[in-house]
């Protein structure tokens, strides 16, 4: 196992043999396998090697050597990105990064455009989410955003710490994080779950500070929680709990990061919706939280309340 990406209802891996398989909600065709029939376990796609796929809601995107791709309800017209760096997605829509520059595209929108609060800025890292979009600009430490900003998820630009650089960044429903150089995180926007890490419920317009967790390797936002995956290897989550999304034995809520247990090794964390997935120092990917759709790769739609391996073909 190289890689593992998790969407709202779907999910995918690639093998280091470069072949990819999804597994999850395909009504929309997401999974890439020329059907419209969702599973709850894992099946090869027809993608080749990609150097990074980025899932959303109904849709999945690929970079494969520069050129982006798309698949399922978010669509992008071929042969219209062809230097892209980085590539995420968020609801319906999707954006990359192409020669430092962003371009984004919809469901109703196959051609790529600047959104206008980017123009003529270089950004570095790019977060979406399903209403806003932030980008970590080449100057240390700031980011901007743009679209929805009814709970301050998107204020125009966020002067994280002067000095600092990011290392992550990350976009939920309502609220966005920073995981900075130094292994702190910033986050701002909805708090009514405590999905930013700071002890309280109350919105914030500017970044507060996650307390109480080791240096962080790397953020991840989920709906209504967030996750960061430890530089130990380990991983604390916190925010909504009413889908085991924490795993820490129950369902409530908690503003302050909470451990998961018994999962060590970890070399990669994928956060979306209500689900997150692990992929661990074995090559073995463990998941948790909501699986109403098949995502979480065990064969069922049932609920994970602590992190479970998926089942291979």
């Amino acid at each position: 196992m190289t890689r593992a990406w998790l969407g709202p209802r779907h999910a995918c891996t690639m093998q280091k043999t470069g072949e990819i398989a999804c597994w999850g909600a395909n009504d929309a065709g997401q999974l890439g396998d020329g059907t419209f029939v969702s599973r709850p376990l894992p099946k090869p796609a027809r993608a080749a090697r990609a150097d990074a796929l980025s899932l959303g809601d109904g849709h999945t995107c690929g970079l494969f050597a520069g050129r982006v791709r798309c698949w399922g309800a978010t669509m992008l017209a071929e042969n219209t990105i062809l230097d892209a760096t980085a590539i995420a997605s968020g609801g319906e829509q999707a954006c990359a990064i192409a020669g430092g520059r962003v371009r984004c595209w919809g469901a109703k929108a196959t051609m790529p455009s600047e959104p206008e609060a980017f123009k003529g800025a270089r950004a570095t890292a790019i977060a979406v989410g399903p209403s806003h979009v932030c980008v970590a600009l080449a100057d240390p430490a700031v980011v901007r955003c743009s679209g929805s900003d009814a709970r301050g998820q998107a204020a125009a630009s966020v002067d994280l710490l002067a000095g600092a650089s990011i290392a992550s960044l990350t976009a939920g429903a309502e609220h966005t994080c920073a995981a900075l150089a130094d292994g702190s995180v910033r986050c701002w926007g909805a708090n009514d779950k405590g999905q930013l890490g700071d002890a309280t419920t109350t919105d914030s317009r500017v970044p507060v500070m996650v307390h109480g967790i080791p240096p962080v390797a790397s953020i991840h936002a989920g709906a209504r929680h967030t996750c960061a995956r430890l530089r130990t290897g380990t991983v604390g989550c916190w925010g909504n709990n009413d889908r085991y999304q924490l795993a820490n034995g129950t369902m409530e809520p908690s503003a302050k990061p909470v451990a998961l247990p018994g999962l060590v090794g970890v070399q990669e964390l994928a956060v979306a919706g209500d689900s997150a997935c692990a992929r661990m120092a074995d090559g073995g990917v463990r998941c948790w939280g909501d699986n109403a759709s098949g995502q979480l790769g065990d064969g069922t739609t049932n609920e994970h309340a602590v992190p479970m391996p998926i089942k291979w073909w």
